[in-house]
């Protein structure tokens, strides 16, 4: 369907209609304004015309006037009768010559007014003989006038110039009369004009009239089409497009006219005309509200490119709930201005369905997660003795079942329900220890994550048994990883052929182990350490692995990360860059042995302990002031006691000093602790060998 290309050309026969239709309206009002002033002036003509006739009446009476009181001797009378002749003399003589040549003379009001020559031949005509018979009948007056000024007024003029009055009056009369009938003619010749060009306007005007009217009526059925067509075009377009389209206006009102779609996506009836902060109320936080009124203002400044705040749509990926409870569904709101007049009037904006797309991205973003997560554990495995990590394996298994036992534990009172968590965040911060020491990365970043929750539980005031749900999803994960590490090493051992050379002895396994473990906790704390081990080889390590090694594991994490200062903190104490760390463990006896782990890092700060003692309400700072070394080396071992600054990977978080103390404490074993600020702390854990 083809549209005229401007509004000219479309409205063409209209605009050229109305042009003629007021050329012909200010033709005829022109030559209405021109015959109207020759009307005004005919008018004229005609009224002193008139006014002639009576004139020439009055100028008779006069005459006689003057005879009959002149004869009465009435002097009085004479001068008024006098007066009036003089008057009607002027008056007539001035308009006679005015009709046969056109002048400014008194009108009938008494002001002065242009009378214009007499333009038909009859009353020219009865002008000139009118002048024949007025001429000497003037003469004769202004003889009297004259003989009456000078006093020298007789009889005889008066009856001569009376005599001639009495015979020429009704000529006379007789000929104004013609001369107003001339007049009255003309005048109504161009009234008759006048009224024929009116009534020739008026039916141009009707033809024009319908002329523009039949065309515009035609053209309004054809816009009336085209509307009806473009509106069709329209509805189906907006009830089988897949997404939700309307129109925003400035006060952030939804137009009346919406895409079908729109209200399946969003959930909601009756869109058109509601704010749209009402719309999207139960679909974002209410503090968001302020953020998307915000946004969408933007949209409505000129000063503000479109381009650049698209990332900032607060709306660009919405979470909302499906009522059929099939899960929560995606949505995108995206925003474009629409212009009118190089003017921002509106803001269209399109609502997709992106639950499709952002679940692909999720179950892609996982599957990367659990790719990278499974070639994290290989490597861990290609680079670990086989022993240390069937012993992972093994404690892990023994760990998340003793977590899994705890969680199914229906304790409900509170003061269970936190040694619940307690006992739990041991065993995961154990498990952690261990996962870390030989770089599972994926199993440490998992019970870091349970770390996080269990502590959230320690810290509310008002647990429940409830609030245990959300760790299972965790230790699942925990779980999970674990079949999976153990799997790609099930698939390895099957598929590797086995070494000719032998195994490296279990003592000496645990040497490298712990050496690396203390290079990787080094690094991540940014600090340089020599681990030197004596003992660990002997066969009593081996025996008590199990338990033993976590032990190892905690006092390594606690020298390097509270004791060994960093390399820049050594040399200023005149130390070398590098911190030495001891691990030694001794029989004493065939009944007793005797692990000691020693450092030369900065010794136990006491100042510190008392500030978290204060700080955690455990002690005033009056009590605080007062606890011995003793006192305050106790508290190291307290359950949730931590003096660390952060909750890193390597944190202990009040749990890893608890671990070594059950479980010597298990092992009806000893601790003993020496330290010296600034030079060195050394732990003894001595523990009986049956």
């Amino acid at each position: 369907m083809k549209h005229p290309t401007n509004t000219y050309e479309k409205y063409k026969t209209i605009v050229i209609s109305v042009i003629l239709f007021l050329i012909m309206d200010v033709s005829v009002l022109a030559m209405n304004f021109y015959i109207s002033f020759q009307v005004s002036k005919d008018a004229v003509s005609v009224n002193l015309s008139g006014r002639q006739r009576m004139l020439t009446q009055r100028t008779a009476k006069s005459l006689l006037s003057i005879d009959k009181f002149y004869n009465e001797g009435n002097t009085e009378e004479i001068q008024k009768s006098v007066k009036e002749l003089e008057t009607v003399r002027n008056l007539f003589d001035s308009t006679l010559h005015a009709f046969q040549q056109g002048a400014v003379v008194t009108g009938a009001d008494g002001e002065p007014v242009f009378l214009q020559k007499v333009s038909s031949d009859e009353g020219m005509q009865a002008v000139e003989k009118g002048l024949k018979i007025w001429l000497p009948y003037r003469d004769k007056i202004d003889s009297l006038l004259k003989e009456f000024k000078n006093h020298t007024l007789n009889e005889e003029h008066i009856e001569t110039t009376a005599a001639y009055a009495a015979q020429n009056n009704l000529p006379l009369l007789a000929l104004m009369n013609d001369l107003t009938i001339a007049t009255e003619h003309i005048a109504d010749s161009k009234a008759k004009f006048m009224r024929a060009i009116q009534t020739g306007g008026i039916i141009l005007s009707l033809i024009n009239f319908l002329v523009v009217m039949t065309y515009s009526l035609r053209h309004l059925r054809k816009a009336d089409e085209n509307i009806r067509e473009a509106q069709k075009e329209t509805t189906d377009i907006l009830d089988n497009v897949n997404e939700g389209l309307f129109l925003l206006d400035k006060e952030l009102v939804i137009g009346k006219q919406h895409s079908a779609k729109l209200e399946e996506i969003i959930g909601q009836k009756n869109i058109g005309g509601r704010k749209f902060t009402d719309l999207v109320a139960n679909l974002v936080p209410e503090q968001e509200i302020d953020v998307v009124q915000g946004f969408i203002g933007q949209l409505y400044s000129n000063w503000v490119m479109e381009d650049l705040i698209a990332d900032l749509n607060p709306l660009n990926e919405v979470k909302v709930s499906r009522k059929n409870g099939a899960g929560p569904a995606y949505l995108n709101f995206k925003f474009s201005r629409v212009y009118e007049d190089k003017e921002i009037v509106r803001v269209l904006v399109v609502v997709t369905d992106i639950t499709n797309s952002v679940l692909l991205k999720e179950s892609l973003e996982r599957e990367s997660d659990q790719n990278e997560k499974q070639i994290q554990l290989l490597n861990s495995i290609l680079n670990i003795e086989d022993a240390l990590l069937k012993e992972f394996i093994t404690n892990t298994k023994k760990r998340t079942a003793s977590i899994n036992n705890i969680l199914q534990n229906p304790r409900q009172d509170k003061g269970s329900l936190y040694e619940k968590a307690n006992h739990i965040y041991r065993e995961v911060h154990s498990m952690k220890g261990e996962a870390s020491s030989i770089r599972m990365t994926p199993i440490v970043t998992a019970c870091h994550l349970f770390e996080e929750k269990i502590k959230l539980l320690q810290n509310k005031k008002d647990l429940v048994g409830e609030d245990f749900l959300g760790l299972v999803v965790t230790l699942d994960e925990i779980i999970n990883l674990l079949g999976v590490l153990e799997n790609l090493n099930q698939r390895i051992q099957r598929n590797v052929p086995a070494a000719d050379a032998p195994a490296s002895p279990p003592g000496l396994v645990h040497q490298n182990y712990l050496k690396h473990f203390a290079e990787d906790l080094a690094q991540r704390n940014q600090k340089q350490v020599l681990l030197l081990c004596h003992g660990i080889d002997d066969a009593v390590f081996a025996q008590n692995a199990s338990w033993l090694k976590n032990i190892a594991v905690q006092l390594l994490r606690n020298a390097v990360v509270h004791g060994i200062e960093s390399p820049e903190a050594r040399i200023s104490a005149k130390k070398m860059a590098e911190g030495r760390i001891m691990l030694i463990l001794t029989r004493n006896g065939s009944k007793e042995a005797v692990l000691v782990i020693e450092d030369d890092g900065a010794g136990i700060n006491f100042d510190k302990i008392r500030a978290k003692a204060v700080e955690r309400g455990l002690y005033t700072e009056e009590q605080a002031a007062r606890l011995s070394p003793s006192e305050l080396v106790a508290l190291i071992f307290r359950a949730g006691f931590s003096t660390a600054d952060s909750n890193g990977e390597d944190a202990g978080r009040g749990v890893g000093m608890d671990i070594i103390r059950d479980e010597i404490e298990k092992r009806h074993g000893k601790i003993k602790i020496a330290s010296v600020p600034g030079k060195y702390t050394r732990i003894s854990l001595s523990f009986p060998l049956n």
